[in-house]
């Protein structure tokens, strides 16, 4: 970094110099011409003189573009190579928890936005530097120029340029204020441009006969970006308003001294066109100057927002280095204090494991957690600009036994997803801990101060999320997600088979390598619904992580399939930590222990059976779901006893 900026001062410097040096030599060739020409200089010393000054003004010239060239190159090819790449990982590696924030999502929009061409944002701050440094050198030299003619001329030049300053910097203060609300409307046409393009959404938008409804939200998006963009082409339009007043002012000024002092003062031609020349050029350099300092006051806020979105969650990622430093290999050693159940049911915590890097080894046992105490609440900003808390957890307390398969259930908006998150360390608690091994030496887990890398915690979980989906790449990198391309073969087509996706992955063209994302890749192939679910159940199933989290695996599967799968459910959760979640409650019978969440609080917690018998919310929505398919079930019978079709067909 410190390389960098040495290397960006030099260059600002070098073009700077050249471009200031290229304009002193186009001022005294006018006046050195007149002066030759008033004494009557011979033909070959006046074409000497112009061929030496006209091959320097050619040689500057050359080496000007050349600057201008290099610097360009140099800030573009730094943004394509370095921040670009930057802010994507920076994207795919920060805190889940700050990702998905109101904070998080309007910065990031920010940053995307300074790097969104290569003739804007980051880009243009170098040029704008170098720009700068040209704009100071050429007044500084132009102004010892008109100190020859008058010391107070340049004064009154510099107090009118003071003036168009401070309109330029307030200016930009002010555009500075939008960046907020502009980014906020950048994100919503964003997604409307490219969170709509999709096969699936492609369905909803013709079966639902949403175009016109797309287009209004499209419209109103775009009609508070142009509100933005107009109230800042006002505050530029004002700026330039006052510009032009005052160079009217300043130049017309000078010019009146300047044809007064060649009248009454016996001022030679060549001087008058040096002076007349350094007065509009003064002007132009004192614009420029103003116009610098506000176009790189401009690119520096869009280093401020890159920067910033860069630093979200640094102390974290510095935690997690040190933690790595400190465990080179990979090795969980005792900050994992994982427990283990012996025979006799006592909780023993394990304070050595000998060096081991293998996650396998901690799984010896299985894997326990205890959420004590724990508290969390989602932030949502409003339209209004509001902050509201929506308490999902308040105290919760929960402990989940090594090797137990746990189902989670409740009604909707009753935190299921958030413990799931919570538990996986994606969320982290406000309030309370959560600790892995579920004894008081175990590991807390509770803000952020762990004493491992998240890295290393994520190995522990395989998981199917409720939003996850497919990448454009091929099946069986898809599945084990390996990017050296090292995929175990035979693992893979176990994991396939435990998936029920192996006729389908076999009746592809390239089998488990043909490609999918059709929209991306010419020769892909799309899943469907519950094939996409088995293909995530592979994933989760071939990564053999010793804790499994299910979020809905089975909701886009027919009954059948479903069935299937849970028949399978006890050999994927064999030896694992297993935590389920389903709308379906007949699922949850496969599991030892259901808990059912409502209203932030474990309301009800056993076996099947016994939440049966307990009669209460559980019993409640499983009669009513029991009761949907017996009606269903009789409804179809009704249907076929009652098959003579008395209706008009339709073509369609």
């Amino acid at each position: 970094m410190k390389k960098h900026k040495l290397l960006c001062g030099l260059l600002s410097l070098l073009g700077s110099a050249a471009a200031v040096s290229l304009s002193l030599v186009a001022l005294y060739l006018p006046k050195m011409v007149l002066d030759c020409v008033t004494v009557q200089l011979s033909v070959q010393e006046l074409l000497r003189k112009l061929f030496s000054v006209g091959g320097l003004w050619l040689l500057l010239t050359v080496v000007n573009l050349a600057m201008q060239n290099l610097i360009t190159a140099y800030a573009q090819t730094r943004l394509y190579t370095r921040l670009i790449p930057a802010w994507e990982e920076k994207t795919m590696e920060m805190d889940y928890e700050l990702f998905s924030s109101h904070q998080g999502k309007v910065q990031m929009e920010k940053a995307r936005q300074a790097v969104s061409g290569p003739n804007w944002g980051i880009v243009t701050y170098l040029p704008r530097l170098t720009a700068l440094f040209a704009a100071a050198g050429g007044l500084l030299a132009y102004s010892t120029v008109l100190c020859t003619l008058h010391p107070l001329a340049v004064l009154a030049l510099l107090a009118l340029f003071g003036l168009e300053l401070g309109q330029g910097i307030r200016t930009e203060r002010r555009k500075q204020s939008l960046k907020q609300e502009k980014a906020e409307a950048g994100r919503r046409l964003n997604y409307i441009a490219y969170g709509t393009r999709g096969l699936q959404e492609g369905k909803d938008i013709r079966v639902y006969n949403m175009a016109g409804w797309l287009r209004e939200m499209a419209r109103l998006a775009l009609g508070q970006k142009r509100r933005l963009e107009q109230v800042t082409a006002g505050y530029d339009q004002r700026k330039l308003l006052l510009g032009s007043v005052l160079i009217l002012v300043r130049d017309g000024c000078a010019y009146v001294y300047l044809l007064y002092s060649f009248f009454h003062r016996h001022m030679s031609v060549g001087d008058f066109a040096l002076y007349f020349t350094a007065i509009t050029g003064l002007g132009g350099w004192l614009s420029r100057l103003t116009d610098s300092i506000s176009q790189l006051q401009e690119a520096r806020n869009f280093v401020k927002d890159y920067r910033e979105y860069m630093e979200l969650g640094e102390k974290d990622k510095v935690r997690e280095q040190c933690i790595m430093e400190r465990n080179p290999q990979g090795t969980v050693q005792k900050q994992y204090a994982m427990a283990q159940k012996p025979e006799d049911g006592a909780v023993q915590e394990r304070t050595e494991l000998d060096g081991l890097s293998s996650v396998e080894r901690l799984a010896k046992g299985g894997i326990g957690f205890r959420f004590r105490d724990v508290s969390y609440a989602y932030t949502e900003v409003g339209e209004d600009g509001e902050e509201r808390k929506h308490q999902v957890f308040a105290h919760l307390n929960l402990e989940i036994a090594p090797g137990e398969r746990l189902a989670v259930v409740g009604g909707n908006g009753a935190g299921k997803t958030t413990l799931v998150r919570l538990l996986c360390g994606l969320l982290h608690p406000q309030q309370g801990e959560i600790l892995v091994g579920g004894t008081s030496g175990g590991v807390n887990l509770s803000l952020r101060q762990a004493s491992f890398a998240p890295r290393d915690y994520y190995e522990l979980f395989s998981a199917v999320f409720q939003s996850s989906g497919a990448l454009p790449v091929s099946v069986a990198d898809n599945i084990a997600l390996n990017t050296t391309g090292d995929v175990d073969e035979e693992r893979l087509w176990r994991c396939i088979r435990a998936a029920g996706l192996e006729e389908k992955i076999k009746s592809l063209p390239k089998g488990a390598d043909t490609c999918l994302v059709k929209r991306i890749t010419q020769q892909g192939t799309e899943l469907s619904g519950g094939q996409l679910q088995r293909l995530l159940l592979a994933r989760a199933l071939y990564k053999d992580a010793p804790v499994l989290v299910l979020d809905e695996p089975t909701a886009a599967l027919d009954p059948l399939a479903e069935q299937e799968i849970y028949e399978q459910y006890q050999q994927f959760t064999a030896g694992k930590t297993a935590v389920f979640i389903s709308h379906r409650l007949a699922s949850t019978r496969f599991c030892d222990r259901i808990i059912l969440l409502e209203e932030g609080r474990v309301a009800e917690s056993g076996t099947h059976e016994q939440l049966l018998a307990l009669n209460g919310k559980y019993a409640e929505m499983f009669r009513v779901q029991s009761r949907y398919y017996q009606e269903d079930e009789g409804s179809l019978d009704t249907a076929h006893a009652n098959s003579d079709w008395n209706g008009k067909e339709v073509r369609i």
